[in-house]
């Protein structure tokens, strides 16, 4: 269970109403997010843009299976969240428009103006992607740290 509010007597209705709107949202959002791609599947496997029932309910149940297996191994979305964020945020970010930039760039690689912003948004995506390895890293390791690492390997649970 969890703790209540220090101080507060009453029902906690904010809460309950925030989570009810919460399922709420996550059940109308789930259809309007497969559809696209049990379209898109079927077009691009099969060939085709009409499905039966029965190809239908198989699809749906493979992929709401493999969306409940990722909840059982990723209880919580903070590490989902830092993955995707390392990886997403920092190609749509920074790698695509330096890539672009520096193919737009009637120089190329050849002005000094290029280099600078290779080796300042280099640094950066070097940042980004190096977050998601720690963050795999202390997945598989369940540890914090590289100290806890160092010092508790194989005993190390404080994640």
């Amino acid at each position: 269970m969890r703790k209540e509010i220090p101080g507060y007597e009453g029902k906690n209705y904010p809460i309950l109403i925030a989570v009810i709107s919460i399922i709420g949202c996550i059940t109308v959002a789930f259809p309007c997010a497969f559809n696209p791609f049990r379209q898109q599947f079927f077009f691009t496997i099969f060939g085709k843009e009409d499905f039966s029932k029965k190809e239908n309910f198989i699809l749906t149940f493979i992929f709401t299976s493999i969306t409940l297996l990722i909840a059982f191994v990723f209880p919580t979305v903070t590490d989902i969240i830092s993955i995707l964020g390392g990886l997403c945020a920092t190609s749509l970010s920074f790698a695509i428009p330096l890539y672009c930039y520096i193919k737009l760039s009637k120089d190329g690689l050849k002005n000094p103006k290029n280099i600078c912003a290779l080796l300042f948004f280099g640094v950066l995506i070097l940042a980004g992607y190096a977050s998601v390895i720690l963050t795999v890293f202390r997945i598989v390791t369940k540890c914090d740290s590289y100290k806890d690492y160092h010092d508790n390997y194989p005993n190390c649970k404080n994640a």
